[in-house]
């Protein structure tokens, strides 16, 4: 067992640090090209985001790694985030990672935040055109207490096709958004929410 009291890793517009950690791994996995940990956790891991002044948000025309990962336990107490539009928290993160040359894949996941929880999975090509393809459920808390749905999303990074049915209260919901931006995705998000529910958002 692995203890690291601090881990802090400066980049140029993102910044992340990592507080009480313990891993469980093998070294001798390595040997053959393999890293393995049977556990990892962290108290609080923090990730600050500044302005770039790089306009290109392009991804690489690979994300594959050179050995294979698998963690099969991940906890974390907490997550927070801040970038120059804001900032947010999760607490109660618990996932599977496992990932290399050709995919890279999180299970069992678990994200608690005030809103409410969000579990399930997701998996992508490690290559362009990057094929996502996921499924999520959702059951939210204080304002958001009576929501439950599922989601599925599928397709390239490019265009993604998301398909989401529930329940809010009285009231059932579906959606199905197809998008090519990340603005387009929040944008319809945001209508889909008040449309039904008559929260402003």
């Amino acid at each position: 067992l692995v203890r690291i009291d601090r881990l802090a890793w400066k980049g140029d517009d993102v910044d992340v640090e990592a507080r009480e950690l313990a891993m469980a791994w093998s070294p001798f996995d390595l040997v053959s090209r393999r890293f393995s940990v049977s556990g990892l956790g962290a108290k609080h891991i923090a990730i600050t985001m500044r302005e770039s002044a790089d306009t290109n948000t392009g991804l690489p025309a690979t994300l594959g790694l050179p050995l294979e990962v698998a963690i099969r336990n991940v906890g974390v107490q907490s997550l927070t985030w801040t970038t120059p539009k804001g900032s947010g928290a999760v607490t109660g993160i618990t996932f599977g990672y496992a990932g290399g040359a050709k995919s890279h894949a999180l299970t069992n996941m678990r994200f608690v935040t005030p809103d409410g929880t969000l579990t399930g999975g997701v998996t992508i090509g490690a290559d362009a055109p990057f094929a996502l393809r996921g499924e999520v459920a959702f059951a939210g808390a204080a304002e958001w207490q009576g929501l439950r749905a599922d989601a599925r999303v599928a397709g390239p990074l490019e265009r993604l096709d998301l398909e989401a049915t529930g329940t809010f209260r009285d009231a059932k919901i579906a959606a199905r958004i197809v998008a090519t931006r990340r603005a387009e995705v929040e944008a319809a998000a945001r209508q889909f929410i008040r449309k039904v529910t008559g929260v402003r958002n």
